[in-house]
């Protein structure tokens, strides 16, 4: 009886240590699947860097192995209700898997070794990984047949698990292996067929990118479309091929990690169909895998109805696991953002820009000589931004602005002679709710790109002014690109009459015509800057104008509807200068100072005006400082005059170049950005003064039989006992006041001079 329970302990044993060998399809392949998904498993961060160091065919340990069930079967952060109670005595609370080993085995997904101690470092093997692999998918005993192990491990190799791995049941699970097994189990049907275990895990899932900011322009950078939905991507991580399938890990629809799949993928480029057959552009002809899903704008199609959808210049990506096509995406050609066609655009400048393309333009194939002024002019390429060819929309819409809805702040469509015409992304929303804005009631042309939507809007007979341009900056930098390393590149930064500010490539240093009014012409077209060649305008002579808002004339010339008026409010050095388009009705009327317009330009036969450039007209970032003392300093580098001064009440200390005549209780006009100064402008001198004050309240004054109103930014300072000067409210000022009451205006009286600074001795 002793012999025969040796015998089959014996036997036993010999089992127990057999190998179960599962026919693979060589080495390489199984070296291949191993390493892509131990990649995989880094990039998803379910095996941790450091596992990731060791080495490739080393074994899982037992505290690996709860660390990295804990993050596949979404338990990871029930970890942290277990960090504080100690189930082995070899692994103290302290332990930095102490909440992760409580969870595994309050979970049933790890036991204690025979000796009741956990041994972390022990390597776990399959008769151990077994049961748990079952369980995640939804299986229990009853469901199996056979004896433990084998009926776990049996049940593995059935659902392909553990195909081309070596194994045993006290065998020690290799990292490669385990890696393999994951990639797998993600994959796998739970019990009942109905979803995936990867969808079961709540963080990590499968995903097909169909959209990214790579192909859509008005997509979000970070936002990409899925055939789960939408997600976000973290900030800094590189965009998702689309077309490409992925395993991704989220939180709150944001992607925090992701791996490819392990697929191949074929890219299509259209050219046109003929029947069942694809043309495509590269010269060859194909036809499309038939029984895989297909998906076309997000919607999942058959392969019978997919060719209705392609055109030339659509891309079609088709994914391949081991040789055979899984699905396919299909995306329509790729619109570039519209450009429109302007008048500074030379012929020759167009022919370098569309040389050697097609031209589509209205169905008729043009020279790029033959675009005209005001055509939409779209690339259209596959998403891989190849077999680019040119489509131009020369649709526009001519009449009355009648609406713009739902509102100013957020319009949506303009309404011209009561039709709506949708605002495209690309819609320059500025030219019709920013500073200088287009207004119901103006003539207009509206441009209509693809779809019909509008692209952009010009007023009536813009074309003959839009070359005109504010240098708001030049500056220059030291090229670092391998072509032309070390060469100075100069740039300038452009305010066009729309509004917007573009940089620009020039020739040649041109910091002498900051600040400026120009025209411009684009002599090159560049990847990232254009360059351009820019010509001053000529000034006119320093003289007074007088501004007809009602009548819309300035002196006796009338101003267009269309009318661009260029604003300089300071021009800075080191930064762009500050500066605006101001639409008519901004401008006030009466008489404008002599230094106020500096540049008129006259169309057509009645010489009627359509650009104005302005010297702050508005009198933007205008302030005035008394000063209360200075001190001259010389120095080798030159004299300089430090001003101490009040400016609103605050005390504030400028150096600058000496100002002829300047005493203490003098008043600085200056120019400001913000609290800072940036200039003396001069000095402004008394305009009225007197003993004794007729009437005052909070808005104006009445001295020598004459009302003066008070500036917005009116100030009051009294000078008091030890020569010091104090600012005060305007309560001081009536007719009670004892001493001297001295005026200071903006500007004289007759110009709509209003008091800025008051100063009572």
């Amino acid at each position: 009886m002793k012999k025969r329970t040796q015998i089959v302990l014996l036997c036993l044993v010999i089992a127990f240590t057999l190998t179960v060998q599962v026919p693979a399809s060589g080495s390489d392949s199984r070296d291949n699947a191993a390493g892509f998904s131990l990649d995989m498993m880094v990039r998803l961060g379910i095996f941790d860097t450091e596992q990731a160091d060791l080495s490739y065919d080393s074994a899982v340990t037992r505290e690996e192995y709860v660390r990295i069930i804990a993050k596949i079967s979404g338990q990871e952060k029930k970890t942290v209700l277990y960090e504080n109670n100690s189930l082995f005595p070899d692994i103290p609370a302290s332990h930095r898997s102490n909440g992760v080993i409580g969870m595994a085995a309050e979970q049933g997904y790890i036991t204690a070794m025979p000796d009741g101690l956990f041994h972390p470092d022990a390597p776990i093997t399959y008769s151990q990984l077994a049961p748990v692999i079952v369980k995640l998918l939804g299986y229990i005993e009853s469901d199996l047949s056979g004896n433990w192990p084998y009926n776990y491990l049996n049940l593995m190799a059935s659902l392909n698990i553990l195909d081309g791995i070596r194994y045993s049941p006290q065998a020690e699970v290799l990292r490669k292996d385990f890696a393999v097994i994951i990639n797998r189990l993600f994959q796998t049907e739970i019990k009942g067929g109905q979803q995936l275990f990867i969808d079961t895990t709540g963080i990590y899932k499968n995903i097909i990118v169909f959209e990214n900011g790579n192909i859509r322009n008005d997509l979000d950078p970070l936002r990409i479309l899925t055939d789960c939905g939408e997600f976000y991507l973290q900030e800094g991580m590189p965009q998702l091929e689309p077309g490409h399938a992925y395993i991704v890990k989220t939180e709150n629809n944001i992607i925090q990690a992701f791996a490819g799949r392990d697929y191949e993928y074929e890219n299509y480029s259209v050219k046109g169909v003929s029947g069942q057959y694809i043309l495509l552009n590269n010269g060859k002809s194909m036809q499309l895998p038939k029984n895989i899903k297909y998906y076309y704008g997000g919607i999942e199609t058959d392969s019978g109805s997919i060719t209705d959808c392609l055109q030339a210049n659509s891309s079609v990506i088709i994914a391949f696991e081991n040789g055979e096509p899984k699905y396919g995406v299909v995306y329509d050609p790729v619109y570039s953002s519209p450009k429109i066609i302007t008048q500074a655009m030379t012929s020759d400048m167009l022919e370098s820009m569309y040389s050697g393309r097609l031209i589509d333009r209205q169905g008729k194939s043009i020279r790029p000589s033959q675009l005209e002024v005001n055509d939409v002019v779209y690339e259209i390429t596959d998403i891989w931004k190849n077999n680019g060819f040119i489509l131009v929309y020369a649709q526009k819409a001519e009449g009355d602005v009648t609406a713009i809805l739902p509102n100013l702040i957020s319009p949506t469509s303009i309404e011209i002679d009561g039709v709506a015409y949708q605002l495209d992304s690309s819609f320059p929303k500025r030219k019709i709710s920013g500073t200088g804005a287009i207004e119901t009631g103006q003539t207009v042309t509206v441009l209509l790109g693809k779809d019909g939507k509008a692209v952009d809007i010009i007023l009536s007979g813009t074309g003959e002014n839009d070359h005109f341009v504010l240098v708001v900056d030049s500056y220059s930098e030291t090229s670092r690109r391998a072509e032309d390393f070390g060469k100075t590149l100069y740039f300038v930064n452009l305010l066009h009459t729309d509004g917007s500010i573009k940089t620009y490539l020039t020739k040649r240093d041109m910091s002498a015509l900051k600040g400026d009014l120009a025209t411009y012409s684009i002599l090159e077209t560049g990847e990232d800057y254009d360059t351009v060649t820019l010509t001053q305008v000529k000034y006119l002579e320093k003289k007074t104008h007088e501004v007809f808002k009602d009548e819309r004339r300035l002196d006796d010339s009338y101003v267009t509807d269309n009318v661009i008026i260029f604003n300089l409010i300071h021009n800075i050095y080191g930064r762009n200068s500050e500066a605006s388009i101001l639409k008519w009705s901004d401008l006030p009327s009466g008489k404008l100072e002599a230094s106020k317009v500096k540049y008129i330009h006259t169309t057509g036969d009645f010489k009627d005006i359509d650009v104005i450039f302005l010297d702050n007209v508005l009198d933007e970032g205008i302030s005035y400082g008394l000063v209360t003392g200075y001190k001259t300093n010389y120095t080798p580098m030159g004299t300089e005059q430090v001003i101490t001064m009040l400016i609103q009440g605050e005390e504030y200390v400028y150096s600058t170049d000496p100002i002829p005549g300047l005493s203490t209780g003098a008043v600085l006009k200056l120019r400001m950005s913000g609290s800072s100064i940036l200039s003396v402008s001069g000095i402004v001198y008394p305009y009225a003064s007197s003993d004794s004050i007729q009437a005052a309240d909070t808005s104006r004054i009445r001295i020598n039989d004459t009302t003066y109103r008070y500036h917005r930014d009116f100030t009051v300072y009294k000078l008091k006992t030890g020569n010091v000067w104090k600012r005060v409210g305007t309560n001081e000022i009536s007719k009670e006041t004892e001493g001297t009451v001295t005026l200071y205006l903006d500007k004289p009286l007759s110009y709509g001079g209003k008091v800025v600074m008051a100063l009572i001795r």
